[in-house]
């Protein structure tokens, strides 16, 4: 029994990935107001989970418990900045209606939070994450924000806006729509109590499962009806968020297994932070996908990224379920278990992206010349989005010219492409000759 509970190194899987994940996003080229706000996002989210992890590794002590509340507070913030970045990438000409939505929502979050977590008895009498009101708030902006994307994705005509915008949509669109089995958990007041019988969580899984399909269900009907006769039609978004679902329902089934197996309560608990992983690698590609001429290598670093993770996970739970055993002490193994899974995360990532390295065929010309045009036409789109780009557009622009050395043949057809004569490119940087 001892060595299951080292399996709560499970929950550091998705501050680890989100961590990584914002660094990746902060390094990107082309820095938008919508990538800025989702590198606030993910080190939020990663900070709110390894608050719960340090809360639960230290529940024994009265500042393990406070830790604990306090990671409510993350809790609070991230589905206002959630809607912050999908009102960005849906319109990201325009400012952010602080006044008129966030502000007053950032007000009533801050109240909730200060009462949750400021007023320990409060905290006793019942869990604030699975109050109505903290439901109520955290579903309808995860909600609101998918509905943002998926309107200024039927209303959008431009090439890389659509592709972007789609993988945008599924992301949010999934991390919003899974929130939904939080109204059925049990325990919620006054709603589905806890299930009886043998399997509480397989009940749980199930019902769970119902009540998102049963919301996606719902908004896909709505946007399908809505739909106008030029707007494109959201059956692919919503395809592929089913697909999505169903597959992390699938895993999450598994786990909830392995804990009945195991007569513990840790890999089924996860589920909530899990469902972030899924989430930033859809946001990465779709900030990445037209900025990086070596996406491709990118992609390939990102599965020895996570398979370096697991590899140390795999460590982790080996050394600290040895340690705590020999030694008879569970904070020893906790200690001697991050430390190995730390030095083989940090060994495997070194020495298979070295091995990457000097395995990875170079590309063909022929694929070269067509991602250099591709890189180079979507952030023209980009820029052009406006009827003045900002200099900095216009700099950024000029430079990736110069360095994919893009003819002024080129140049035109990408303009012939965007629909912009090269007399309408007001603005925009003409190529020397």
């Amino acid at each position: 029994m001892v060595a299951t509970e080292y399996l709560l190194y499970t929950r550091l899987l998705a501050p680890v990935c989100l961590v990584w994940m914002a660094w990746i996003v902060a390094k990107a080229p082309y820095r938008e107001r919508f990538s800025r706000l989702l590198v606030v996002l993910l080190v939020v989210l990663a900070t709110g989970f390894l608050m719960e992890f340090a809360g639960t590794l230290m529940q024994a002590s009265a500042f393990g418990r406070a830790v604990a509340r306090a990671a409510f507070v993350p809790g609070v913030v991230d589905p206002l900045l959630l809607l912050a970045v999908a009102l960005a990438a849906a319109r990201p000409d325009e400012r952010l209606p602080w006044r008129r939505a966030l502000a007053p929502l950032a007000a009533a979050a801050g109240a909730m939070a200060f009462v949750f977590v400021a007023s320990p008895a409060t905290w006793n009498e019942w869990n604030p994450w699975s109050s109505i009101a903290h439901l109520v708030y955290v579903n309808g902006l995860y909600l609101a924000a998918f509905i943002v994307l998926m309107r200024a994705h039927q209303g959008e005509t431009r090439r890389y806006r659509v592709h972007q915008l789609s993988v945008l949509a599924i992301g949010i669109g999934f991390v919003a729509l899974s929130r939904m089995s939080a109204f059925v958990w049990p325990g919620v007041p006054g709603w589905i109590p806890y299930p009886s019988g043998p399997t509480p969580r397989i009940t749980t899984s199930y019902q769970s499962l119902l009540a998102v399909l049963a919301t996606l269900a719902i908004v896909w009907v709505a946007f399908t009806l809505r739909r106008g006769a030029r707007q494109a039609r959201p059956h692919r978004i919503m395809a592929w968020t089913f697909v999505l679902i169903v597959a992390f329902f699938a895993v999450w089934l598994l786990a909830a297994l392995g804990d009945l197996a195991l007569e513990i309560n840790i890999l089924w608990t996860g589920y909530f932070g899990l469902r972030w992983i899924v989430f930033s690698v859809f946001m990465v590609h779709a900030v990445l996908r037209y900025q990086l001429f070596d996406y491709e290598l990118h992609v390939r670093n990102l599965g020895v990224f996570f398979f370096s993770l697991v590899t140390a996970l795999a460590v982790a739970l080996a050394a600290a379920a040895f340690v705590g055993t020999r030694a008879g002490d569970l904070l020893a193994g906790h200690l001697a278990g991050l430390a190995a899974g730390a030095a083989a995360f940090g060994a495997t990532y070194v020495a298979s992206t070295r091995l990457l390295q000097a395995s990875a065929a170079s590309p063909t010309i022929a694929k070269s010349d067509a991602r250099r045009l591709e890189i180079y036409e979507a952030t023209l789109e980009l820029a052009l989005r406006r009827p003045a780009a900002s200099r900095e557009e216009l700099i950024y622009v000029e430079t990736l010219r110069e360095v994919f050395e893009i003819s002024p043949e080129e140049h035109e057809n990408v303009l012939a492409r965007l629909g912009r004569a090269p007399a309408d490119a007001a603005g925009t940087p003409r190529p020397s000759a």
